[in-house]
């Protein structure tokens, strides 16, 4: 006993007499202001950088394709709800008779893991695995996507949601534009008076009833769209995510086809106010140049024949070229921006890899800069398809001559790269600052083709309408009232202030 309580004793002694430990360092500062916030998040792990972005308010993409929009884990819920079959290539099918002739039903397939998987793999794009991957991935989906449009679109605006993204402009290609046809051949401008006149004089009744079609189409997309998702009274235009529609035209169908289908799509933008612009889509990098040409003067000559005050929205895929052509150095000069924006007169182009190529890239730049063509950059889609790393991606190009720039995702679902990531990336790879990244966001509003004025006077985001000083006053609701653009532009405002304060709330 005597023993034990003596080494007790000492035990306590030279407890007593050992150094205290070292005191845990102090806790970082509050950040001081949003930017300082930003900068350590942007030095921090990516995952802290990513979720700040995804609380961030972002006003638009601008540049998202419906179909591709949409991840593989809705096109499996959905194939799975409809009874569909999925084949051991991973194409859907709808079933026959009930069962599924050299497949599985979907609800079953789902019940392996390591099939679901294999599938989600299958219906994705893995890194930097170039454009025969991707269309093979739309083809095992063409089932769905032709048919599940409103649930499809549900998807794609419950995700915008939750990344607090305000607005979509979504391409699509509306049943009436894919049947339109000229049964003039067009092979030069000289052709194009009389295929006009094919399409809109002596077919009329027939241009008249797919533009019906288009538009009932549309109808019935968001009226079960607002069912799905139990929008305010139902109501589409409700939705707490907004939608308009760009016509999309394959620029890969023969040149008749796509002047019939340029044609229609002027015309629906006409009649159809939910379809604010179009869009000729696909990579150049698979037509002649001499194709591309006969394009964009395609896009003049008939959008010359609209009165100036008609919407003339024109967005195209220009420039969107791989790597391999991009550093070429024995290649020729390209012209395929420069064709997208002084013959076709874009007003914003999505890519825009090749500017650095282009044949006068410095009176391309000016003239971007000086009429505010927006260029859509989608980081991950370029580095997967063309293998266009954000190292050596333009950003830098359009930013140092002030080129207006929005980001966006091209095809969210299959590159699973949502608008947060693409913001992260960015941020990361050209050290923005908060103030920079905000800009982004407020870019893709400025730019959008919906209609109305701007809550801005100047391009800097420095003097909002004289009303809006306070944004959140009565004055300025009214002010903003008549105008979409202005109005969404507004509660970005708003957002961007109570998330700021959030951030830096102890």
């Amino acid at each position: 006993m005597r023993r034990a309580l003596l080494a007790f004793l000492s035990c306590l002694a030279l407890q007593a007499c050992a150094p205290a430990p070292p005191a845990p360092p102090p806790p970082p500062p509050r950040p001081a202001s949003i930017e300082d916030l930003f900068t350590r998040l942007r030095q921090s792990p990516p995952e802290a950088l990513e979720d700040f972005l995804k609380q961030m308010p972002k006003g638009a993409d601008l540049h998202s394709h419906l179909s591709g929009a949409v991840y593989a884990e809705d096109y499996l819920a959905l194939a799975a709800a409809q009874n569909y079959c999925i084949s051991p290539t991973y194409d859907f099918t709808p079933p026959e008779n009930g069962l599924c002739p050299g497949g599985t039903p979907v609800a079953e397939f789902l019940k392996s893991p390591e099939k679901t998987r294999a599938a989600i793999a299958a219906l994705s794009m893995p890194a930097a695995s170039g454009y025969a991957d991707f269309g093979a991935i739309f083809r095992r989906v063409t089932a769905l996507s032709q048919t599940f449009r409103s649930q499809m679109l549900a998807a794609v605006m419950k995700r915008a949601q939750s990344q607090n993204i305000l607005y979509l402009e979504l391409m699509l290609t509306p049943p009436g534009m894919a049947s339109v046809t000229s049964a003039t051949p067009v092979a030069t401008p000289a052709d194009f008076d009389a295929s006009y006149q094919d399409i809109t004089i002596r077919n009329k009744q027939n241009l008249e009833s797919l533009l019906a079609t288009s538009t009932r189409y549309l109808d019935e997309m968001e009226k079960e769209t607002a069912r799905i998702l139990n929008c305010p009274g139902r109501q589409f235009a409700a939705c707490p995510v907004k939608i308009r529609y760009q016509a999309q035209i394959i620029r890969y169908a023969p040149t008749s086809t796509v002047f019939a289908q340029t044609a229609f799509a002027f015309a629906l933008m006409q009649r159809d106010p939910r379809v604010v612009g179009l869009n000729m889509v696909g990579p150049e990098t698979f037509l002649p140049p001499e194709t591309l040409r006969l394009q964009m003067d395609m896009l003049a000559n008939i959008s010359a024949r609209y009165p100036q005050t008609a919407n003339h929205n024109i967005s195209l895929h220009a420039g969107e070229l791989p790597q391999s052509r991009l550093a070429d150095p024995e290649a020729p000069p390209l012209t395929p921006i420069t064709d997208a924006v002084e013959t076709a007169h874009a007003t914003r182009i999505g890519h825009g890899l090749s500017i650095n190529r282009e044949i006068n890239e410095a009176a391309l730049l000016w003239h971007m800069a000086q009429n505010h063509i927006c260029v859509e950059l989608a980081l991950t889609s370029n580095a997967s398809l063309m293998r266009v790393t954000p190292a050596l991606s333009p950003f830098e190009t359009y930013r140092a001559h002030h080129v207006p720039i929005t980001l966006a995702t091209d095809d969210e679902g299959l590159f699973r790269s949502p608008l947060s990531h693409e913001y992260a990336l960015a941020a990361r790879q050209y050290a923005l600052t908060y103030a920079e990244t905000k800009t982004l966001s407020r870019n893709s509003l400025e730019y959008a083709f919906l209609p109305g004025k701007s809550l801005w006077q100047r391009s800097d985001y420095t003097a909002p309408l004289p009303a809006c000083t306070d944004m959140a006053s009565p004055a300025c609701a009214a002010a903003v009232a008549p105008s979409p653009k202005a109005t969404l532009q507004r509660q970005l405002e708003l957002r961007l202030t109570a998330f700021e304060a959030a951030a830096l709330r102890p």
